[in-house]
């Protein structure tokens, strides 16, 4: 995908996008099963997320799809007035934790 912007900036994500969002579901969607299997119900879920293009490009698009915590829609956490939004915040770090909700 590097290539592909390097040499094209307007490039048609949408098909990287699209894929990219199905192996999340699907990968989600499969631990979910497994903790139904083996404990008969839901467990809430971590995913872990590495920071990479990829992840920077569509990571609103993965905390939208995978329906997490209503704590990732607060613009503000913390008690300091001058706090950064919680989405720039993480989109900061080496890692982004998704907390699912079941």
């Amino acid at each position: 995908m590097v290539l592909i912007l390097t040499k094209h900036p307007d490039a048609d994500l949408t098909p990287f996008r699209s894929t990219y969002l199905a192996h999340l579901r699907q990968r989600a969607e499969t631990y979910r099963d497994l903790s139904r299997r083996l404990f008969g119900r839901d467990i809430p879920q971590v995913m872990l997320l590495h920071h990479n293009l990829i992840n920077a490009l569509f990571l609103d698009d993965a905390i939208q799809q995978l329906n997490p915590d209503p704590a990732f829609g607060q613009d503000e956490i913390g008690f300091r007035p001058q706090a950064a939004g919680f989405r720039q915040r993480i989109a900061s770090h080496w890692i982004v934790l998704l907390v699912m909700r079941t």
